[in-house]
């Protein structure tokens, strides 16, 4: 324990940082580290992988390999969880900070394992990493990519759905929540499946339902709400790769969506977001499968069908299953 303080303060820290790190008292640190040499001061020296001993090298690969299944999910630690398991083995080599350890564990994963993305194949215990084509992405008539990003509004943090047909590349609606939870930036916490329900029926009345709708594997998207739906009206249900943003096509909408949007003077985030959408579709644009620049907006939509608004209702409308125990429900 003594060596331990005497490293921690040749490497910077305080007597009370020591304190603490260790559960002693000050008392007992300044006695021991009394008569050393000056603190080193300055900024800190990047820690190379290769001065990190063998036995911390290994917990930290069993920490980043480890895999647990919770709730019917299989979850990996955070670096975050990682970092404060190891926080003071770290910190004796000189790693003093989450950030500083951000940047060991990037140089340290691809050199174990070449990047983050054979790192998730390891996790899953396959012996080689899959190829992965980076061709062009298929453009199909009546295929309907779906996902959500978030935007700040007048001080306002906003979720916002959004839906593009990926043959002509014209975004067909959105829809907005505000974000009531405090520091909410993931769209889960903002939306429902009845959010989702309510703008994919908007969307299925307006323009008819489509052949296919493609989504990223979000709960709020894979709920059993929305699966039983889509399944009802007879659209094709297909999920987004991970790790493969090249297949993403809606996602290099939305940044430019959000760059049309800041250039736009509104006064709600409904017509923001309408104002911004109208001038991207009637925008002439290069895209790689027409031949000349055009606007998504002049292209004719087709793969939809027409459903009545009777059966959009039924088919999205929310069910409950109920249990008769002992003669009650």
């Amino acid at each position: 324990m003594k060596l331990r303080a005497i490293q921690l303060y040749l490497q910077g820290f305080s007597v009370s940082q020591i304190a603490k790190l260790l559960k002693r008292n000050r008392a007992t640190i300044y006695r021991w580290i009394k008569g050393l040499p000056q603190k080193r001061r300055g900024r800190p020296r990047k820690v190379r992988v290769r001065e990190i001993p063998n036995e911390l090298i290994e917990k930290l690969k069993a920490l980043l390999l480890d895999v647990n299944e919770e709730k019917g999910r299989k979850r990996t630690h955070s670096l975050r969880r990682i970092y404060h398991i190891l926080e003071l083995d770290l910190r004796l080599v000189g790693i003093n900070s989450l950030a500083s350890f951000y940047r060991f564990v990037e140089d340290f994963v691809k050199s174990e394992w070449g990047s983050w993305e054979r790192l998730e194949v390891a996790r899953r215990g396959i012996k080689e990493a899959p190829k992965v084509s980076k061709g062009k992405v298929r453009r199909e008539k009546g295929l309907v990519e779906i996902d959500a990003t978030g935007y700040v509004f007048a001080g306002k943090q906003y979720s916002i759905l959004f839906a593009l047909e990926l043959y002509s590349m014209r975004i067909l609606g959105f829809y907005t929540v505000e974000n009531k939870e405090k520091n909410a930036t993931h769209y889960n916490k903002a939306f429902s499946s009845l959010d989702v329900a309510k703008f994919m029926f908007q969307l299925f009345l307006r323009y008819g339902v489509p052949k296919a709708v493609k989504t990223d594997n979000e709960k709020i998207l894979t709920s059993e709400h929305i699966t039983r739906a889509l399944k009802e009206l007879g659209v094709e249900i297909r999920r987004t790769k991970p790790y493969q943003a090249n297949q993403k096509l809606i996602e290099r909408v939305i940044r430019e969506l959000k760059d049309i949007a800041r250039t736009i003077k509104a006064g709600s985030i409904n017509d923001l977001i309408s104002l911004a959408i109208n001038t991207y579709n009637r925008t002439a644009h290069n895209f790689e499968h027409f031949q000349k620049p055009v606007a998504p907006a002049e292209v004719e939509l087709q793969g939809f069908s027409e459903v009545d608004e009777g059966r959009l209702r039924k088919a999205f409308a929310e069910r409950f299953e109920r249990t008769i125990r002992n003669h009650t429900i």
